[in-house]
Protein backbone atom coordinates (compact mmCIF):
# COMPACT_ATOMS: atom_id res chain seq x y z
CA UNK A 1 0.00 0.00 0.00
CA UNK A 2 2.76 2.45 0.76
CA UNK A 3 4.20 1.62 -2.12
CA UNK A 4 0.73 2.82 -4.68
CA UNK A 5 0.80 5.65 -1.39
CA UNK A 6 4.28 6.89 -3.29
CA UNK A 7 3.40 6.34 -7.14
CA UNK A 8 -0.02 8.38 -6.27
CA UNK A 9 2.27 10.81 -4.74
CA UNK A 10 4.68 11.11 -7.25
CA UNK A 11 1.67 11.84 -10.21
CA UNK A 12 0.34 14.32 -7.83
CA UNK A 13 3.42 16.05 -7.94
CA UNK A 14 3.68 15.84 -11.72
CA UNK A 15 -0.04 16.89 -12.37
CA UNK A 16 0.34 20.01 -10.02
CA UNK A 17 3.41 20.93 -11.66
CA UNK A 18 1.45 21.19 -14.80
CA UNK A 19 -1.30 22.59 -13.42
CA UNK A 20 0.79 25.12 -11.81
CA UNK A 21 2.79 25.86 -15.82
CA UNK A 22 -1.20 25.88 -17.27
CA UNK A 23 -1.82 28.88 -14.37
CA UNK A 24 1.22 30.81 -15.46
CA UNK A 25 0.28 30.66 -18.78
CA UNK A 26 -3.11 31.61 -18.20
CA UNK A 27 -2.21 34.71 -16.85
CA UNK A 28 0.59 35.48 -19.50
CA UNK A 29 -1.86 34.96 -22.13
CA UNK A 30 -4.49 37.31 -20.61
CA UNK A 31 -2.23 40.08 -20.49
CA UNK A 32 -1.79 39.78 -24.02
CA UNK A 33 -5.18 39.72 -24.57
CA UNK A 34 -5.14 36.50 -26.12
CA UNK A 35 -8.71 34.11 -25.32
CA UNK A 36 -9.47 30.99 -23.33
CA UNK A 37 -12.56 28.52 -24.02
CA UNK A 38 -15.65 28.95 -21.31
CA UNK A 39 -15.02 25.89 -20.14
CA UNK A 40 -12.73 25.03 -17.49
CA UNK A 41 -12.21 20.98 -18.78
CA UNK A 42 -12.07 22.50 -22.29
CA UNK A 43 -9.47 25.37 -21.29
CA UNK A 44 -6.94 25.20 -24.51
CA UNK A 45 -4.73 27.88 -25.68
CA UNK A 46 -5.80 29.68 -28.83
CA UNK A 47 -2.56 31.20 -29.63
CA UNK A 48 -2.36 34.42 -31.86
CA UNK A 49 -5.88 35.07 -33.48
CA UNK A 50 -8.02 38.18 -34.75
CA UNK A 51 -8.07 41.39 -31.62
CA UNK A 52 -11.49 40.97 -32.14
CA UNK A 53 -11.39 37.39 -30.73
CA UNK A 54 -8.65 38.09 -28.46
CA UNK A 55 -10.73 41.04 -26.55
CA UNK A 56 -13.00 38.51 -26.03
CA UNK A 57 -13.58 38.51 -21.45
CA UNK A 58 -16.73 36.60 -21.06
CA UNK A 59 -17.85 35.69 -17.26
CA UNK A 60 -17.88 31.99 -18.38
CA UNK A 61 -13.96 33.08 -18.95
CA UNK A 62 -13.19 33.82 -15.41
CA UNK A 63 -15.69 31.44 -13.90
CA UNK A 64 -12.66 28.88 -16.04
CA UNK A 65 -10.40 30.24 -14.41
CA UNK A 66 -11.48 31.03 -11.07
CA UNK A 67 -12.42 26.88 -11.45
CA UNK A 68 -8.84 25.99 -12.35
CA UNK A 69 -7.63 28.38 -9.19
CA UNK A 70 -9.88 26.86 -6.99
CA UNK A 71 -8.80 23.20 -8.17
CA UNK A 72 -5.20 23.77 -8.21
CA UNK A 73 -5.45 25.21 -4.50
CA UNK A 74 -7.52 22.02 -3.29
CA UNK A 75 -4.79 19.91 -5.45
CA UNK A 76 -1.88 21.69 -3.12
CA UNK A 77 -3.57 20.94 -0.04
CA UNK A 78 -4.53 17.22 -0.94
CA UNK A 79 -0.39 16.94 -1.75
CA UNK A 80 0.74 19.50 1.27
CA UNK A 81 -1.63 17.05 3.56
CA UNK A 82 0.33 13.70 2.26
CA UNK A 83 3.92 15.68 2.32
CA UNK A 84 2.97 16.81 5.63
CA UNK A 85 1.66 13.40 7.43
CA UNK A 86 4.10 11.49 5.81
CA UNK A 87 6.00 9.46 8.64
CA UNK A 88 9.57 8.94 5.53
CA UNK A 89 11.51 11.98 4.89
CA UNK A 90 10.24 13.42 1.53
CA UNK A 91 12.40 15.93 -0.23
CA UNK A 92 12.92 18.00 -3.32
CA UNK A 93 16.84 18.66 -3.72
CA UNK A 94 18.10 20.98 -6.90
CA UNK A 95 20.81 19.34 -9.11
CA UNK A 96 23.34 21.20 -7.14
CA UNK A 97 22.27 19.26 -4.04
CA UNK A 98 21.05 22.48 -2.57
CA UNK A 99 17.44 21.70 -0.24
CA UNK A 100 14.75 22.77 -1.77
CA UNK A 101 11.85 21.02 0.30
CA UNK A 102 11.60 18.68 3.01
CA UNK A 103 8.53 17.54 5.32
CA UNK A 104 8.54 17.47 8.98
CA UNK A 105 9.43 14.03 9.18
CA UNK A 106 12.87 14.65 6.95
CA UNK A 107 13.57 17.72 9.68
CA UNK A 108 13.35 15.55 12.53
CA UNK A 109 15.73 12.79 11.05
CA UNK A 110 18.33 15.96 10.23
CA UNK A 111 17.84 17.52 13.53
CA UNK A 112 16.41 21.18 12.95
CA UNK A 113 13.59 22.88 14.23
CA UNK A 114 12.38 24.36 11.25
CA UNK A 115 12.89 24.26 6.94
CA UNK A 116 14.48 27.93 7.41
CA UNK A 117 17.25 26.46 9.73
CA UNK A 118 18.67 24.34 6.07
CA UNK A 119 16.44 25.94 3.08
CA UNK A 120 18.60 26.53 0.08
CA UNK A 121 21.99 24.91 1.65
CA UNK A 122 23.65 21.96 0.51
CA UNK A 123 23.18 18.41 1.80
CA UNK A 124 26.29 16.98 1.51
CA UNK A 125 27.93 17.68 4.97
CA UNK A 126 25.29 15.72 6.94
CA UNK A 127 25.71 12.50 4.46
CA UNK A 128 28.57 10.49 6.45
CA UNK A 129 32.16 11.08 4.39
CA UNK A 130 32.46 7.71 3.24
CA UNK A 131 28.96 7.64 1.62
CA UNK A 132 29.51 11.45 -0.24
CA UNK A 133 30.84 10.35 -3.06
CA UNK A 134 28.13 7.33 -3.76
CA UNK A 135 25.24 10.29 -2.77
CA UNK A 136 26.99 13.07 -5.29
CA UNK A 137 26.38 10.37 -8.12
CA UNK A 138 23.16 9.22 -7.06
CA UNK A 139 22.05 13.15 -7.30
CA UNK A 140 23.87 13.65 -10.68
CA UNK A 141 22.84 10.17 -12.26
CA UNK A 142 18.80 11.47 -11.18
CA UNK A 143 19.04 14.88 -12.17
CA UNK A 144 20.07 13.09 -15.99
CA UNK A 145 17.17 11.03 -16.38
CA UNK A 146 17.42 7.90 -14.37
CA UNK A 147 16.08 6.88 -11.24
CA UNK A 148 18.03 5.89 -8.35
CA UNK A 149 18.27 3.89 -4.55
CA UNK A 150 21.19 4.47 -2.00
CA UNK A 151 21.30 3.05 1.43
CA UNK A 152 23.75 5.43 3.15
CA UNK A 153 24.62 6.66 6.59
CA UNK A 154 23.38 10.14 7.73
CA UNK A 155 25.11 12.81 10.41
CA UNK A 156 22.47 14.70 12.03
CA UNK A 157 23.35 18.66 13.11
CA UNK A 158 22.97 17.20 16.59
CA UNK A 159 25.34 14.69 15.99
CA UNK A 160 22.95 11.46 15.40
CA UNK A 161 24.33 8.90 13.21
CA UNK A 162 21.63 7.30 10.82
CA UNK A 163 21.46 4.47 8.42
CA UNK A 164 18.88 5.66 5.49
CA UNK A 165 17.73 4.21 2.47
CA UNK A 166 16.61 6.78 -0.75
CA UNK A 167 14.37 6.18 -3.83
CA UNK A 168 15.40 9.03 -6.02
CA UNK A 169 13.40 10.04 -9.47
CA UNK A 170 13.59 12.95 -11.55
CA UNK A 171 11.56 16.31 -11.34
CA UNK A 172 10.53 17.60 -14.08
CA UNK A 173 8.96 21.63 -14.90
CA UNK A 174 5.74 21.41 -17.07
CA UNK A 175 7.74 19.89 -19.67
CA UNK A 176 10.40 17.60 -20.14
CA UNK A 177 13.48 20.11 -18.57
CA UNK A 178 14.62 18.44 -15.47
CA UNK A 179 14.50 21.14 -12.34
CA UNK A 180 15.85 18.73 -9.50
CA UNK A 181 15.33 15.59 -7.72
CA UNK A 182 12.27 14.08 -5.74
CA UNK A 183 13.16 11.51 -3.16
CA UNK A 184 11.60 8.96 -0.04
CA UNK A 185 14.18 8.35 2.43
CA UNK A 186 13.22 5.77 5.63
CA UNK A 187 15.13 4.74 8.59
CA UNK A 188 16.91 1.89 8.63
CA UNK A 189 18.99 1.82 11.48
CA UNK A 190 17.45 -0.69 13.28
CA UNK A 191 17.88 -3.42 10.35
CA UNK A 192 21.47 -2.11 9.96
CA UNK A 193 21.71 -2.88 13.41
CA UNK A 194 20.41 -6.04 13.31
CA UNK A 195 22.28 -7.09 10.31
CA UNK A 196 25.43 -5.93 12.29
CA UNK A 197 24.37 -8.29 15.31
CA UNK A 198 23.59 -11.07 13.21
CA UNK A 199 27.09 -10.73 11.52
CA UNK A 200 29.10 -10.42 14.67
CA UNK A 201 27.11 -13.94 15.88
CA UNK A 202 27.93 -15.67 12.75
CA UNK A 203 31.56 -14.47 13.18
CA UNK A 204 31.73 -15.37 16.92
CA UNK A 205 30.01 -18.92 16.43
CA UNK A 206 32.44 -19.59 13.78
CA UNK A 207 35.30 -18.90 15.62
CA UNK A 208 34.62 -21.20 17.93
CA UNK A 209 33.60 -23.94 15.91
CA UNK A 210 36.85 -23.55 13.86
CA UNK A 211 38.69 -23.42 17.41
CA UNK A 212 37.78 -27.46 18.21
CA UNK A 213 40.33 -29.60 17.77
CA UNK A 214 38.52 -32.37 16.07
CA UNK A 215 35.96 -32.84 12.85
CA UNK A 216 32.65 -30.80 13.56
CA UNK A 217 29.22 -30.73 11.38
CA UNK A 218 26.21 -30.38 11.34
CA UNK A 219 23.32 -32.33 9.11
CA UNK A 220 19.76 -30.93 8.23
CA UNK A 221 16.61 -33.36 8.74
CA UNK A 222 17.54 -34.45 5.03
CA UNK A 223 21.14 -35.72 5.64
CA UNK A 224 22.16 -32.60 3.80
CA UNK A 225 25.90 -30.58 5.18
CA UNK A 226 25.10 -27.41 6.40
CA UNK A 227 27.53 -26.13 8.63
CA UNK A 228 30.82 -27.30 9.17
CA UNK A 229 34.25 -26.32 10.44
CA UNK A 230 37.54 -25.59 9.23
CA UNK A 231 38.90 -29.42 9.98
CA UNK A 232 36.74 -30.78 7.86
CA UNK A 233 37.79 -29.04 4.84
CA UNK A 234 41.43 -29.88 5.82
CA UNK A 235 40.69 -33.58 6.60
CA UNK A 236 38.88 -34.14 3.86
CA UNK A 237 40.01 -31.84 0.86
CA UNK A 238 37.24 -30.67 -0.50
CA UNK A 239 36.38 -26.89 -0.69
CA UNK A 240 33.24 -24.80 0.88
CA UNK A 241 31.61 -24.84 -1.97
CA UNK A 242 32.02 -29.15 -2.54
CA UNK A 243 30.70 -29.63 0.96
CA UNK A 244 27.30 -27.48 1.08
CA UNK A 245 24.46 -30.02 0.55
CA UNK A 246 27.01 -32.80 0.60
CA UNK A 247 24.79 -35.81 1.88
CA UNK A 248 25.90 -38.22 4.18
CA UNK A 249 25.90 -41.02 2.32
CA UNK A 250 28.59 -38.95 0.21
CA UNK A 251 31.17 -40.13 2.67
CA UNK A 252 30.49 -43.88 1.85
CA UNK A 253 31.45 -46.30 -1.35
CA UNK A 254 28.79 -48.04 -2.33
CA UNK A 255 30.41 -51.43 -1.57
CA UNK A 256 30.53 -50.18 2.10
CA UNK A 257 27.25 -49.51 2.62
CA UNK A 258 25.79 -52.81 0.32
CA UNK A 259 28.54 -54.79 3.22
CA UNK A 260 27.03 -53.20 6.15
CA UNK A 261 23.53 -54.13 4.69
CA UNK A 262 24.42 -57.63 4.50
CA UNK A 263 25.85 -57.67 7.80
CA UNK A 264 22.36 -56.62 9.68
Amino acid sequence: MRGQLRRALLAEKDFLKEIGVLKKEIAALREKSEVLTDRAEDIFILGLVSEEICNLESADNRDAVFLIEEELKRSEERYRSIIETDPECVLILAPDGKLLEMNPAGLAMIEVDSFEQVAGRPVYPLIAPEHRDAFRELVERVCSGDTGVLEFEMIGLKGTLRWLEIHAVPLRDGGERITGLLAVARDITDRKRTEKELSQEKAFTDAVINSLPGIFYVYEEGQRLIKWNKTLETRTGYSPDELLNKHALDWFSVASILREMSQR
